[in-house]
């Protein structure tokens, strides 16, 4: 039999027993098809045996929960047409669910929800605690300080709860600068060296990350706006500042390695460069110049005399040459007089 021949037996069948067999075989159908919507028919269907009813109901529990369906979940237990026992067991599998994940925010909605059987929001508010802690330990492996601060100022969390998440923003803050630096995300750094929320420690820890990298890297150009930046700390903003001139001159090498010409020109012409640097940079754009001129067949000449440059000549034109002074000089004129 299909569904439906199976729910026509189960509801207008005159054997009690048979009735109620084929209603668990159609919920079971139901079960292994994922069909929840077909479930929840079947639960709010009084036709039905109430054993059959019941079934449906908890076999849709399972699915919901199986799939992450949390606000199906929460729906089926504020809803009052269902039988106090589904609607608790609804609502304490989302706790279940919500209290392994750290999901605590969730926890505390539901420890609010007056719609909620009050066992369901008790058991809610029992666990609320157990969640924060289990977050705060994930936020601070994961260097999530940012979550730490939120719970740190939650007042609908325990004092305890706050307490630790405070305690734990500084290790969580150095493991972010841990994971900003690996990953590149240099801006994360710098807004982290900003951060008023954060201790001057951590906020100089960050800064001078962003420094030490930024001058490895060669960008002074960074460096300089970190040093006129009156958002951090005042010891990163002057160790961008001496760190300006090193920045440079491994930009410069850079520049030259690469080939990269027009930065240097730049650089020779930024008068927020020391004279030093600039003279670096005009240097190393000079070499490259030789460079370009070498291979394409230029040579330095005396600098005493046109440009500095002059073009060596081609055996053609000097093979024409040789044979012009071959030619046969004509004799000079005499005077017939």
């Amino acid at each position: 039999m299909n569904i439906d021949e199976l729910l026509l037996v189960a509801k207008y069948g005159n054997d009690a027993s048979a009735r109620e067999a084929a209603g668990m075989k159609a919920v079971e159908i139901c079960t292994t098809a994922g069909w929840y919507e077909g479930l929840i028919e079947m639960s709010k269907d009084n036709e039905l045996p109430e054993k059959v009813r019941e079934a449906a109901k908890m076999k849709a529990v399972e699915i919901y929960t199986a799939e992450g369906k949390y606000d199906d979940l929460i729906e089926m237990s504020k809803n009052n047409k269902l039988p106090e026992k589904v609607r608790e067991a609804a609502g304490m599998k989302v706790i279940e669910l919500y209290a392994a994940g750290s999901w605590y925010k969730g926890l505390i909605e539901m420890s609010k929800d007056n719609e909620l059987p009050e066992k369901v929001r008790e058991a809610a508010k029992n666990n609320i605690e157990a969640a924060a802690m289990k977050a705060i330990e994930i936020y601070t492996t994961k260097g999530e300080y940012d979550n730490l601060i939120r719970i740190s100022e939650n007042n609908e969390l325990p004092e305890k709860v706050r307490e630790a998440a405070k305690n734990n923003i500084e290790a969580a803050a150095m493991k972010a600068i841990e994971i900003y630096t690996t990953e590149g995300e240099y801006w994360g750094l710098i807004e982290m060296s900003k951060d008023n929320e954060l201790s001057e420690k951590v906020r100089e820890a960050a800064g001078m990350k962003t420094v030490e990298i930024r001058t490895a890297e060669g960008k002074y150009d960074n460096l300089i706006r970190i040093s006129e930046n009156n958002e951090l700390p005042e010891k990163v903003r002057e160790a961008a500042k001496n760190n300006i001139e090193a920045a440079a001159m491994k930009a410069i090498e850079i520049y030259t390695t690469k080939g990269e010409y027009d930065n240097l020109i730049e650089m020779s012409k930024d008068n927020e460069l020391l004279d030093k640097v600039r003279e670096a940079a005009k240097n190393a754009l000079q070499k490259i110049v030789e460079q370009l001129a070498e291979a394409d067949g230029l040579k330095r000449a005396n600098p005493l005399q046109g440009d500095g440059l002059s073009v060596e000549p081609t055996r053609e034109f000097l093979k024409g040459k040789e044979d012009k002074d071959k030619e046969p000089q004509k004799p000079p004129l005499k005077n017939t007089k």
